[in-house]
């Protein structure tokens, strides 16, 4: 992304210029409709609009929407990218800043204090545990179907395509003795594979 700005006579594309005024941080700055609020700002000999918590000035990074360093409030609607966001006539951009309280304020009220050492607050808390609750049960629901199902003479033990054991008076090696004989199809079989076959 270049922070020089191609005069219309000079770009290959021929295009018209169509000029544009947005305003930053009460300053109003002009590019043209085309153009991306981050290189309206680089246009404008602005490298960078944000401050880290360190301290550090961040801008453009990557240019393509998949970092966070060039974010601004943008029409009152904060965390905008301004690589990835079209200048429009009109708009109206605020820097911003990790450390500004109205952000450390609201994310604190929706995760809690980041210095309370893992500990939750209580509709996150409550959320995590009951979807803990809920994973677990689960589990436990389908571990035990499994081991009843495992069973020796259960009914589903020797399940095969419908049959059961029970067709053969509960007796699990008579009903091996008909899959072996070639009465009952073998579970190689069921999977479209030859018995003892690989895929």
């Amino acid at each position: 992304m270049s922070a020089q700005l191609i005069p219309a006579g000079s770009d290959p594309l021929g295009r018209d210029d169509r000029p544009l005024t947005v305003t930053v941080d009460g300053v109003a700055v002009r590019g043209v409709h085309g153009q991306t609020l981050a290189t309206v700002l680089l246009a404008d000999g602005h490298n960078h609009w944000r401050t880290a918590p360190t301290g550090g000035k961040r801008g453009i990074f990557c240019g393509i929407g998949v970092c966070f360093d060039c974010v601004a409030t943008v029409n009152g609607i904060p965390d905008i990218r301004l690589c990835r966001r079209p200048a429009r006539d009109g708009d109206t951009v605020h820097t911003q800043s990790r450390t500004s309280n109205t952000h450390t304020e609201h994310a604190t009220a929706l995760l809690g204090d980041p210095n309370s050492h893992g500990e939750q607050p209580a509709p996150i808390s409550s959320h995590i545990a009951h979807t803990q609750s809920r994973a677990f049960d689960t589990h436990t629901e389908r571990s035990t179907a499994l081991i009843n199902d495992a069973k020796p003479g259960s009914a589903q033990s020797t399940s095969v395509d419908g049959e059961t054991a029970a067709a053969d008076g509960g007796d699990p090696e008579r009903s091996a003795d008909r899959e072996t004989a070639g009465d009952v199809p073998g579970i190689d079989e069921r999977h479209d594979r030859p018995r003892g076959g690989t895929r």
